[in-house]
């Protein structure tokens, strides 16, 4: 029925001032060689585009190496009838689904090739726990990324050949552990306040936490799995009392360069207490998202590192990603990074 109140302006759903976006992770370290990598995609087709990001960082042969290339390629409005999920100078193959992916790199800085493989099952994010209380989005809120998301820990082969430096035009063969998420639908990253995401892979196991604060529920959410070869675990709680940065919005993250320490409760009852040893990272990428009139910044930051499991003393390898909001008049300039 309606009401005089009808003749007034209306408050749009939360869903009208967002973006939709197909995103694509694959990271991967290799901690023996000393460099990890992230391949990103993300599809927009509300702004007609695509934005290919790979990024390389490490120390071979006493030297820096780097990628550093961000792309972006006009796209049509359905993806779905894309016939490949590619650039100019990156390429995305989904060998087999769910088990096989080749990402492929050439640009002016050189070349990475990288063969990933499952090594369990992907664990889909719906199948995890509600959090409590509501969401403006409905259920999809109350997970712990308010939107459809699925992951997996994986294992790869790469071959990297600089352009430059002491090592240009030498192939340099990485093998190590990673892992790749998938998502589409809905957001906003400038709704998200911080987050942690919790990506250590095992010799029998893969075990990722997260944590995420955002403007569609009125508290903190968790969510995550155990990934083994017997089936995945949802994860329930992740503590993060140990992080030593704030999660204030007035301020830029620090430089992190401490261990950190995660206590990681399943849906079986087992407590994970992983440490990232971010003192020992061999590369950290930034994939910040930046308002364009330049006072506001999503600060996220990928540190490729050993992780410890501090109950066997177990190590590991992977990669864990910390994020956070910073909002000031010059907070584009504030979060620069070399």
């Amino acid at each position: 029925m309606i009401t005089q109140r009808e003749d007034y302006p209306h408050e749009p759903h939360q869903w009208a001032l967002m973006t939709w976006k197909e995103n694509w992770c694959f990271t991967g370290v290799d901690l023996s060689t000393g460099v990890g990598f992230v391949f990103h995609v993300s599809l927009r087709p509300q702004h007609g585009e695509g934005i290919f990001s790979v990024k390389l960082d490490g120390i071979v042969d006493g030297e820096r190496v780097r990628i550093k290339s961000v792309e972006r390629q006009p796209i049509g409005r359905n993806p779905s009838l894309f016939p490949e999920i590619a650039s100019r100078r990156v390429q995305l193959s989904i060998q087999e689904p769910h088990r096989s992916y080749r990402l492929t790199y050439l640009g002016a800085d050189g070349s990475l090739d990288v063969d990933f493989t499952g090594r369990f099952e992907p664990f889909d994010f719906a199948d995890g726990a509600l959090a409590p209380g509501p969401s403006t989005l409905g259920n999809i809120g109350r997970h712990v990324f308010p939107f459809h998301h699925y992951e997996q820990g994986l294992a790869f082969r790469a071959s990297f050949t600089p352009r430059h430096g002491v090592s240009a035009g030498r192939t340099i063969v990485l093998n190590g552990f990673g892992n790749r998420d998938h998502s589409w639908g809905w957001r906003d990253d400038f709704g998200f306040q911080h987050h942690h995401w919790v990506c250590a892979n095992f010799s029998d196991r893969f075990v990722q936490g997260s944590v995420m604060q955002e403007q569609s529920y009125d508290g903190v959410k968790y969510g995550g799995f155990v990934g083994r070869s017997a089936g995945n675990t949802a994860v329930l709680h992740v503590d993060t009392s140990n992080a030593y940065w704030g999660t204030a919005n007035d301020c830029p993250l620090p430089t992190l360069d401490r261990p950190v320490t995660y206590r990681i409760r399943d849906a079986n009852g087992s407590e994970h207490v992983i440490s990232a040893l971010l003192d020992r990272a061999v590369a950290r990428n930034f994939l910040n998202a930046r308002r364009e009139d330049g006072t506001a910044v999503y600060e996220d930051c990928q540190m490729f590192c050993p992780f410890k499991d501090e109950v066997s003393g177990e190590l590991g390898a992977g990669v864990l990603e910390v994020g956070k909001m910073l909002e000031h008049p010059e907070a584009s300039l504030l979060t620069r990074r070399p």
